[in-house]
């Protein structure tokens, strides 16, 4: 059966059932295969460039992500479809601000925040994304794997320009994480809302599996712990791997 044209500007509150794709899908391989490609060619790029064509692609980078979401924010307010869940305050949409804070000062701990952080969070959504019940061909949908791609490409330009991650620095940014996830709760409360999937795992998301065993709020207890096993994981790859090439 043809798709209607109109389900191009639908989100998923609006979709008509079964019009989505499936996690690993045909296509989700394919838009996962070129993110790979283009990250790991843009990475060679940034490593083997000056410092004015580094700063270049990441002002580029930034700009990409500020319009990309710009385009979404048109896109609801024009056809009305616009609710409190879509304001830029998940963690992956804070870090299109971060990115540009750091295109902007360059800061070593703005760095090791997007490493921590922006990074494997760019990473899941891409691998487990939550706009399953959107067809492929849907602007909600290319701007969900555009925007994820580009924060996900950011910290792995960092990395191949040097960047060094130091577990030292993460500990340092922790409270100022702690600061913006009691705001960000307050926010959840007066909004309905669940940024930072405090409130709810939401459908798609691996929390989801938390949520059903642990129930709310308790999944957040294994969710933090599997963060900090992360982290682990993380900054111990990474000391390998500048050991080895040192």
């Amino acid at each position: 059966m043809m798709m209607p044209m109109n389900t191009f500007f639908c989100v998923k509150e609006t979709i008509p059932p079964e019009m989505g794709f499936s996690l690993f899908s045909a296509g989700h391989l394919i838009w996962l295969a070129a993110i790979a490609l283009v990250t790991v060619m843009t990475a060679l790029l940034y490593r083997k460039s000056s410092d004015k064509t580094r700063f270049i692609i990441r002002l580029v980078i930034s700009l990409l992500l500020l319009i990309d979401e710009a385009v979404k924010q048109i896109l609801l307010f024009a056809t009305g479809q616009f609710s409190w869940d879509y304001l830029p305050l998940h963690l992956c949409s804070i870090n299109i601000f971060i990115v540009l804070i750091h295109v902007i000062t360059c800061s070593r701990y703005v760095a090791e925040a997007l490493f921590a952080l922006c990074l494997p969070a760019a990473a899941a959504a891409l691998l487990f994304c939550s706009w399953t019940m959107l067809p492929l061909c849907n602007l909600m949908v290319i701007h969900s794997f555009t925007v994820h791609a580009l924060l996900f490409m950011y910290p792995v330009l960092l990395l191949a320009g040097g960047l060094r991650p130091d577990a030292r620095r993460l500990v340092r940014i922790i409270p100022f994480l702690a600061i913006v996830l009691i705001i960000i709760q307050i926010i959840n409360v007066n909004l309905g809302t669940s940024f930072f999937f405090i409130n709810g795992a939401g459908e798609g998301n691996p929390l989801s599996l938390l949520e059903d065993v642990f129930t709310r709020p308790w999944y957040l207890v294994p969710a933090f712990f599997l963060v900090v096993l992360l982290w682990c994981v993380m900054y111990s790859v990474s000391a390998f791997a500048f050991r080895k090439k040192g």
